[in-house]
Order: structure tokens, then C-alpha cells, then sequence
């Protein structure tokens, strides 16, 4: 496997290219129940569910993408479908499913870009492809 940039993600959010990405980070959480009993020698462990996380940072752009910041700030939540593709030039591996999406943050300082930070959490199947 090739060495990826980050530089070379694509998000998609509702169906529409998220602008202005600086940063991406996914995190796949798993829960484990411990089912120790008499006569291991080592503490023994199940798999419980998977939580998934994924925060994105972008730039704030007023003339462009605003889906995100539209549905996390939305009375009635609905989920929503994401796409990421690691490389823009690899469709072949993406990670995709529905997610529910909040503002964490939405700022700056008088010498910055207006920063925004969004977390997506998964709100069914989250799935990672490769069909290579």
C-alpha cells in the first residue's frame, strides 16, 4: 500500500463535496465485555459494539458548502450519507454510511480564518470498502 496524503481526501456529505477540508480524523471504537472466568489464565474479552467518530476542520465558507453547518445546527436532525475517499484518486477505498453531525466549534481570532470543527456519528452501518 501507497503511502496517502491527506491532502488527497474527498468527503462527501448529503451528497455534496465538503469544501475547505483541513483536517480528517476517523476513530472505530470497540466496546469489550469481559467474560473472565475460573480457569483462565488471562482476562478474556468479547467484542461489543463498534463506535464510530469522525472529525473533520475546515475553513468557513460563506459562498460555498454550508451543508454541514446546516444540519448540525437543525431543530429536528435528520441522518445523513457520507462518503470518504483517503484518495481522490482511488475510488476503490472509502469508508461510507448515515451519521448524525454536530458544531464543535466555529471560530477564530482577529489574525486566522474562520475555523469550524464538526463531529459525525454514526447513526446505522458504517462500512469500510476495498475492492481492490
Amino acid at each position: 500500500m501507497a503511502t496517502l496524503k491527506w491532502r488527497e481526501a474527498y468527503l462527501y456529505w448529503a451528497g455534496a463535496y465538503v469544501t475547505e477540508g483541513t483536517a480528517i480524523s476517523v476513530s472505530f471504537d470497540r466496546e469489550w465485555i469481559e467474560d473472565t472466568a475460573y480457569g483462565d489464565s488471562n482476562r478474556t474479552y468479547q467484542a461489543g459494539f463498534g463506535d464510530f467518530e469522525m472529525t473533520v476542520r475546515r475553513h468557513f465558507d460563506a459562498l460555498g458548502f454550508q451543508g454541514m453547518q446546516v444540519d448540525a445546527i437543525a431543530t429536528s436532525p435528520a441522518p445523513k450519507a457520507f462518503y470518504l475517499y483517503e484518495d481522490r484518486t482511488d475510488k476503490n477505498e472509502y469508508w461510507y454510511g448515515t451519521g448524525y453531525v454536530s458544531l464543535d466549534d466555529h471560530g477564530g481570532d482577529m489574525g486566522s480564518l474562520v475555523e469550524e470543527t464538526y463531529t459525525i456519528r454514526a447513526a446505522g452501518v458504517i462500512t469500510f470498502l476495498d475492492t481492490t
